[in-house]
């Protein structure tokens, strides 16, 4: 992938997105504040992953894979911010596609239409916590007896939340009154719903990736889904969070691509470490095309989710060796002229610290195994 080719996937659905990445600097499109979540917001890709019947692009895994690695090319925090979006986008359209309930279903779809920005609220930023075991609390709303609809108070903090500053609503996972985990569809505007800034790190700034406070923050009790209803079995979670990995692992793979071309610039290079970097690229993304192809609905098998992480395990390797002879080949000019070069490697860095943890990778692929069966949590838990 190259600036021509990354400019004309993203263009086959926004070419003013694709124009305004294109001709804007990176340190603009990565900083805190950025135009570019805003830009993405005005443009169809909010509804890329939606089906066209729910007013959305109806794009295929391996559309969205090629997409998310050309937002990669130009603005890793725009793809990986994004990411999320899509992952809450899928619990969304799997809900409109179940339901039973025609407004329900029509809400969906004019969510969809609207182009409304869905933060994924899973990650705590507890140490030894889990996306998959939630420590925010969800409890029943005061009952006035006036007819009211019924509420769910929240109370507990996410983070970090990308899209934090930008989102219409977040889907928010939390444990109720008996300890069963539920997710939440919160309007952003909601009483009691906050955001704290807190992303200190030297990339990905204009993911808005910052801490989203619950204080006695009611929704109404529609908006609320037990997993033990809407996902008796796990399948939507497991094939979710597939799509989260197919997704982030190519936005991350498309700032590889594009470090290796910053780095490419003409001057005396190591060709054969140049193309290792390269090799190590190419077979991944193969790799997650591979996935993509395997799951061609909301349903996966579990042999394949455990082969994507173990797929994930190994792009994290890879991406260290990439950094590694980069870091190797860029030599003292490149490292002091070269700025966009040396952000886009520091950028690799960053794909270790996204769930699941290498714990809960390790516990889940050898249970499935042992056991051929996948889960990401206890199954009391779920």
């Amino acid at each position: 992938m190259d600036q021509s080719r990354a400019h004309r996937i993203i263009s086959d659905y926004s070419q003013p997105l694709a124009d305004f990445l294109r001709d804007t600097e990176r340190a603009e499109l990565e900083r805190a504040g950025s135009e570019a979540i805003d830009r993405w917001k005005d443009s169809a890709l909010p509804g890329a992953v939606a089906p066209t019947e729910f007013g959305g692009e109806g794009a295929s895994l391996d559309d969205m894979i090629t997409l998310q690695s050309a937002l990669g090319y130009f603005s890793p925090s725009l793809a990986a911010a994004t990411t999320m979006h899509h992952l809450s986008m899928l619990s969304l359209v799997d809900f409109g596609q179940s339901t039973t309930d025609e407004d329900d279903r029509e809400t969906v779809i004019a969510l969809i239409s609207s182009h409304a920005v869905l933060a994924s609220a899973f990650s705590e930023s507890i140490p030894g916590g889990s996306v998959f075991a939630p420590s925010m609390t969800g409890r029943p709303g005061d009952d006035d007896g006036d007819g009211a609809e019924a509420t769910v108070v929240l109370d507990g903090r996410k983070a970090p939340c990308s899209l934090s500053h930008s989102m219409d609503f977040l889907m928010a996972s939390y444990l109720d009154s008996h300890e069963r985990r539920a997710v939440a569809l919160v309007p952003a505007d909601t009483e009691g719903v906050s955001v704290t800034d807190i992303w200190n790190a030297p990339v990905l700034k204009g993911s808005q990736s910052e801490m989203v406070v619950f204080d006695h923050a009611q929704v109404p009790a529609s908006l609320t889904f037990q997993n033990d209803d809407f996902d008796p079995d796990g399948s939507l979670e497991k094939a979710a969070y597939q799509v989260f990995g197919l997704l982030i692992s190519a936005a991350y793979l498309g700032a590889a691509q594009r470090a290796i071309n910053e780095l490419d610039d003409g001057g005396p290079l190591d060709e054969h470490l140049l193309v290792e970097a390269q090799a190590r690229i190419a077979a991944h993304t193969g790799a997650l095309r591979y996935a993509a192809l395997r799951q061609p609905g909301a349903r996966v098998g579990d042999a394949d989710i455990a082969d994507l992480l173990l797929t994930r395990t190994s792009l994290k390797s890879a991406l260290a060796d990439v950094v590694a002879l980069l870091s190797r080949l860029r030599g003292g000019r490149r490292y002091s002229s070269n700025a966009d070069l040396n952000y886009f490697i520091e950028v690799l860095h960053a794909y270790e610290y996204h769930p699941p943890s290498r714990v809960e990778t390790v516990s889940a692929v050898r249970t499935q195994e042992s056991t051929g069966q996948f889960s990401y949590t206890d199954t009391q838990q779920r």
